[in-house]
């Protein structure tokens, strides 16, 4: 079977794309679970600056795909931390 250059230049698309969602999606649950961490130890300051983080990396996954993560969407939207619409 032989591949075009379109399908090939579809699939490595996809692959990056992929690539970055994890990427995004790996600190953002990092940057999340800090923020929950500070609130446990009462530093809502630093749980706030946390937060910021995690969301920075929510709207760069939301961008990748915007279809997805309903979700981070509500949350970004409750925490007045993005308007998407």
């Amino acid at each position: 079977m032989k591949i075009g250059a379109s399908e090939k230049k579809k699939a490595f698309t996809y692959y990056r794309d992929g690539n970055s969602q994890v990427r995004f999606l790996r600190k953002e649950f990092c940057y999340s679970d800090r923020g929950e961490q500070a609130i446990l130890e009462g530093d809502s300051e630093i749980a706030e600056a946390w937060f910021n983080q995690a969301a920075e990396y929510w709207k760069q996954a939301i961008a990748l795909t915007p279809d997805n993560y309903i979700e981070a969407r509500n949350w970004l939207k409750i925490t007045k931390r993005f308007e998407l619409e």
